[in-house]
């Protein structure tokens, strides 16, 4: 079986109706919905914004499912000058770039337990699915940073890209990443940029330009998710 999780319900509802529903089932205050997809085994969820939010959604997919291979997409801010808005970025690794114990000696973005700074994605099928989409305009491959923070801070974004080399920062990749490394089972993320400070010119006008772009992109990123989970997955 194969999980699929996204942040908000936008991200989710076009695909929803590609695929053959069989079953929801509510555990806690989260959907799963369950059903088939051209004949794989499929579970989806809605997590909510926020770590804790992916982290708590995931475990219980684990818990009642048990994917063999969990499936992140939705939107993303840009963190290089290199990516704009509507380009789409598959993740070779994970960070958490607000975890911090440097004061004790440790790296930053280092996760205590497991001891990584980056978080590791699938890359076998992950490098598969970039060669099949990089005839594509605007498809790179490179790291996605995550925290619980929404940034809109150009000197915040250029620190972040710098210590980690990121193209694009999120919400929730980060946790998931981190409970599929726990539950060792492989973990794939694509995202679409929903917004940029390097183009869009203040605090102000990045969230404008994240807020009108999250009532599209969805829709271009979820023709992408469908052809990867049809053909490759």
């Amino acid at each position: 079986m194969v999980g699929v999780i996204v942040a908000m319900g936008g991200e989710i509802e076009p695909f929803l109706d590609k695929i053959k529903l069989k079953k929801i089932a509510i555990i806690g205050r989260i959907k799963y919905y369950t059903g088939t997809f051209f004949g794989k085994e499929v579970v989806m969820c809605v997590c909510g914004i926020g770590k804790v939010n992916a982290a708590a959604a995931a475990q219980a997919m684990f818990l009642k499912f048990k994917p063999c291979l969990v499936f992140n997409f939705g939107l993303a801010g840009s963190s290089s000058e290199m990516v704009s808005v509507g380009d789409i970025i598959i993740a070779k690794h994970v960070v958490q770039y607000d975890v911090d114990t440097s004061a004790l000696g440790d790296p930053v973005g280092m996760i205590s337990t497991i001891n990584l700074v980056k978080l590791p994605c699938y890359n076998l099928l992950s490098k598969k699915i970039f060669e099949s989409l990089k005839k594509n305009s605007g498809i790179r491959f490179g790291a996605v940073a995550s925290g619980d923070k929404f940034l809109n801070s150009k000197l915040e974004i250029c620190k972040i890209n710098k210590k980690f080399d990121a193209l694009a920062i999120d919400m929730e990749a980060g946790s998931l990443a981190q409970v599929c490394y726990l539950n060792n089972t492989n973990f794939i993320c694509l995202k679409i940029i929903s917004d940029s400070v390097f183009e869009s010119f203040g605090r102000e006008l990045v969230a404008k330009e994240y807020l009108k772009n999250k009532e599209t992109l969805p829709n271009t990123l979820c023709d992408i998710v469908y052809d990867v989970i049809k053909n490759l997955i």
